[in-house]
């Protein structure tokens, strides 16, 4: 209403639109607060497209910019979010520019009460639930008052030193990238080996971009994760949003879950003696000392231990993947082969499970389905003969979400 009222009276345009933040929210996962940031985006430029417009003006001033800068110092940002809002960028194709970055809040107000103009403010701006509004009223005040009375100049500065640090990491991480290049295996990796980390985690967000992960969700965690994986020879991590990393040898690739069957589909090294992160669960291998032949849950029913023939299982490579058509083992203590899908269908396994289950093979051998028998030529020989023993276990929401997960029998 008010800007309406302005308009009117400077004979200006105004468009105006109703959307329902909650409820988009609600669908895209995302807080009050940044659901509402994407719907005024998304208008400005549907308004911006619709007017044929030069630009999209935004009014951030310099106290936003030092505000942004400090929120995203105590999330942990990188140099590139700390370099907080660039005076140019682009909105989809759209170019936009913030004219008032380096001008201070209060400026702009002591030119309009000079003038007799009024303003409005958005009373949720005085919500101190919101961290930016407990940064605007509580810690920056507090920072001019106690240390430097031009706090938010200084960090401003500071944000520009950083993006044109930024800019020029980038373009060199850029030239490494394409030496990068994603092939039928996945992104190479060898290129990263002797890049400074800070060329090497950009390559890495890049990357990640290129995988599909939506620039909204990506934080330097997920960063994070993909460079402890890349220090790895094999093994996987969660990034969330439906997708893992997976490490093979010199190639890194992604897989998401498949939303019609709720399957993943993944091949991971499991190492002798050392561990092996699946979606959702965790494989570890040690040395032992002959069997416990206790009995299984059942297909799909974890935890579950298996005991291998050590000269076999260290003198060869491990692998676990998802179930194939065709997939057949010669079970220990049962004559002749038999199917995986018999198995599955005698123990009434449903499709999920069968979908889903981790096989632990050697090559083309079927060597363990957890829940039911290893292969006859993996068994242990006596009590007393030395052995491997892997076992597979389910993860915690905290163990999936919440630490780096990465084989540590790997060096």
């Amino acid at each position: 209403m008010f800007v309406r009222r302005l308009a009117r009276q400077i004979g200006a345009r105004c468009v105006t639109a109703r959307v329902s933040v909650k409820e988009l929210a609600r669908r895209g996962g995302l807080s009050i607060e940044m659901a509402a940031r994407v719907a005024r985006r998304r208008f400005l430029v549907a308004q911006a497209r619709r007017w044929n417009a030069v630009a999209i003006l935004l009014g951030h001033t310099m106290d936003d910019q030092a505000e942004t800068v400090l929120m995203r110092l105590i999330r942990g940002a990188a140099t590139r979010g700390m370099g907080g809002m660039a005076p140019k960028g682009l909105l989809g194709t759209i170019p936009v520019i913030r004219p008032w970055l380096e001008i201070a809040r209060s400026d702009i107000q002591s030119w309009l009460r000079a003038r007799g103009q009024s303003w409005c403010e958005d009373e949720s701006n005085r919500d101190l639930s919101f961290v930016r509004n407990r940064i605007r009223h509580l810690i920056l005040p507090r920072l001019e008052r106690l240390l430097n009375p031009h706090a938010k100049e200084a960090i401003a500065r500071v944000a520009q030193r950083l993006r044109e640090d930024e800019e020029a990491l980038s373009e060199m991480a850029q030239r490494v990238l394409a030496r990068c290049a994603a092939g039928p295996r996945g992104w190479r990796l060898a290129p990263l080996s002797r890049q400074p980390d800070a060329i090497r985690r950009r390559a890495l967000r890049e990357i990640l971009m290129r995988a599909g992960f939506p620039p909204e969700k990506l934080e330097v965690k997920h960063i994070q994760l993909l460079d402890a994986l890349w220090r790895l020879k094999s093994g996987s991590v969660v990034l969330g949003e439906g997708m893992w990393a997976v490490r093979d040898g010199e190639f890194l690739r992604f897989m998401a879950e498949d939303a019609h069957n709720h399957a993943w589909r993944f091949r991971v090294c499991q190492p002798v003696p050392g561990e092996a992160i699946l979606p959702g669960m965790r494989a570890t291998a040690v040395f032992a000392r002959g069997y416990d032949r206790k009995r299984s849950r059942g297909i799909g029913g974890l935890p579950d231990t298996a005991w291998l023939d050590r000269n076999k299982a260290v003198s060869t490579r491990l692998y676990w993947r998802t179930w194939r058509s065709g997939d057949r083992i010669l079970p220990f203590g049962i004559k002749g082969s038999r199917k995986l899908q018999d198995i599955f269908t005698d123990a009434h396994a449903p499709r999920s499970v069968r979908l889903s289950l981790p096989i632990l093979v050697c090559g083309r051998e079927i060597v363990w389905v957890p829940g039911y028998r290893i292969a006859r030529s993996w068994a242990v020989r006596s009590p007393r003969s030395p052995s491997v023993r892997v076992e597979i276990t389910k993860m915690t929401r905290h163990e999936v979400f919440g630490e780096v997960l990465c084989p540590k029998g790997n060096k």
